[in-house]
């Protein structure tokens, strides 16, 4: 049966099936094949598209265009009789929220943001991120009034509390703003008013605020001042006066406060007055800082040396500084580099600086006492004092400004309230220290009241290094 020839030409047929059926396969497989390829090509050119648009982390406009759609938005706005504000956000203390919850988490908020932003029932017509946490709002407004209620709504939107990876998040944000036509028409230009404003807004501490005529020649001066100071640094021009502190019960000289002065090359020896308000503008506040601890601790050295006498040295540090998580390895660095008893160094904090994160500065404080290091509240009485917290503290001294001892020798008033802080204090268990005693009466008053310590002119003035050694070669 096998031979036969009907199954003969059935088996040649089944070959030529075989041959065309695999064929047909190796065509189609060709075909999906390079259709794959051409969806997966096609994907590739809408990825390169959309990241060309859109910021990778985000999804909200990158910066080339956000520039592309301002113009736009303007006459969008202008055909709607309206004008264009244009805000810039930037996140306040965002390195906090890596340092803390891990970049991870602070990409998922830098997402949230956005998407927060973008379904705004504001109806922006641009939402952007600019770079790191700064981000681009523009809305149609009509009125000042708009401008302002706007503002407040972007406060809300980042303020509301992010629930991210298990974490809650908590944001706050500083806003600058500009208005299209008014404050210009070209993107460039109006992305840099609203920086100026938000510089602004960063300087005075302030949530928000609008771009003014005139702030361009602000920005001009801090770009020189930012190159002197800069320079200044380099150049060890700042330098430090050294104002005794005369302790009421052994009637000698039981430290120094550390104040810094500028060299200038040019205009002679400067105040802090004529330059810390530039520092603190140009967020220079940390390597001030960093600097007065170094030259502090390197003089402390010095005198040691030279007369092989210990002097407690305070020394003044500002909230951001304070508040930096590496303050106390940068401390323990300067005792051992300087071979410094910390018992011989002491830190002093505004009332304000600890109340801009209380927590955060009641852990810091008890670390530095459990190094040594004595840590005092100056210009007690001017800040936002709460009894609550300054129970809790475990400071060494509170610093009674010089305002309340001006006249508290004829002031009833004046007289009452430094009586009940030195008497508040010591119930707490704190030693207090007088500023800006000028007279003997005061000196006087302050002793009889059972104050520890004081300083001013009357003890003396802030001395150059080489006139404070006078105190150290005496027996």
């Amino acid at each position: 049966m096998l031979t036969d020839p009907w199954f003969q030409e059935m088996m040649s047929l089944l070959i030529y099936f075989d041959s065309g059926a695999k064929s047909l396969l190796a065509f189609t497989l060709l075909v999906w094949l390079h259709g794959a390829e051409q969806n997966k090509a096609d994907r590739a050119v809408n990825r390169a598209q959309y990241l060309g648009e859109r910021d990778a982390l985000t999804g909200a406009l990158n910066r080339e265009q956000i520039i592309e759609n301002i113009p736009l938005a303007i006459e969008t706005a202008q055909k709607h009789k309206q004008e264009l504000a244009i805000f810039l956000i930037d996140i306040k203390h965002f390195k906090y929220v890596n340092d803390t919850y891990g970049f991870k988490v602070g990409d998922l908020v830098l997402g949230e943001v956005a998407n927060r932003l973008t379904a705004s029932l504001m109806l922006p017509l641009v939402v952007g991120r600019l770079s790191g946490d700064s981000f681009l709002f523009a809305i149609e407004i009509n009125n000042n009034n708009q401008q302002e209620k706007a503002a407040l709504h972007i406060h809300e939107l980042i303020a509301r509390t992010l629930q991210i990876e298990g974490h809650e998040v908590n944001l706050k944000a500083t806003v600058g703003y500009c208005i299209a036509p008014t404050d210009g028409l070209n993107a460039e230009v109006l992305l840099h008013n609203a920086n100026l404003a938000l510089y602004q807004a960063e300087c005075n501490n302030a949530p928000s605020t609008k771009y003014v005529t005139g702030m361009q020649a602000h920005g001009k001066h801090l770009i020189e001042a930012e190159k002197a100071i800069k320079h200044g640094f380099n150049n060890h021009e700042f330098i430090l006066y050294y104002q005794p502190q005369l302790n009421l019960l052994t009637n000698r000289i039981e430290g120094v406060e550390a104040l810094v002065r500028w060299q200038h090359p040019e205009k002679g020896l400067l105040s802090p007055f004529a330059f810390l308000d530039d520092i603190d503008a140009l967020g220079l506040n940390s390597e001030l800082d960093n600097y007065v601890l170094d030259l502090a601790c390197k003089t402390h050295d010095s005198w040691y040396q030279q007369f092989k006498r210990r002097v407690t040295i305070a020394v003044n540090m500002s909230a951001i500084e304070f508040q930096d998580a590496k303050i106390i390895s940068k401390i323990q660095t300067l005792l051992f580099k300087y071979d410094i008893p910390s018992v011989n160094l002491e830190l002093e904090i505004t009332e304000n600086a600890l109340i801009t994160d209380i927590s955060a500065a009641m852990d810091t404080i008890v670390v530095l006492q459990n190094m040594g290091i004595k840590v005092s509240i100056d210009d007690f009485g001017t800040g936002y004092s709460s009894l609550a917290y300054l129970r809790e503290l475990p400071i060494d001294k509170i610093k009674i400004d010089q305002s309340f001892i001006k006249d508290f020798a004829s002031n009833d008033s004046d007289l009452i309230i430094v009586k009940s802080m030195i008497k508040l204090s010591h119930g707490l268990g704190k030693r207090v220290l007088a500023e800006g005693v000028e007279t003997s009466e005061q000196l006087q008053l302050l002793r009889k009241l059972g104050c520890d310590a004081v300083q001013g002119y009357f003890i003396d003035r802030p001395l150059a290094e080489e006139k404070f050694t006078s105190y150290l070669s005496r027996k």
